[in-house]
């Protein structure tokens, strides 16, 4: 599995949460799933984070 860039995860969760949400909209969250043939992992990005 690649290694996954958690900084670049949060850039883009807040970009697109200052961009896109609508006021009455909850912060937004990123989840990045990656799957193998023996494992998946689950990544979460929240709203905020650095």
């Amino acid at each position: 599995m690649k290694l996954i860039n958690y900084h670049e995860i949060n850039i883009y969760v807040n970009v697109i949460d200052d961009q896109l949400r609508h006021p009455d909209d909850q912060p937004m969250i990123g989840i990045v799933l990656c799957k193998s043939r023996k494992q998946v992992i689950v990544h979460c990005a929240l709203w905020g984070m650095s």
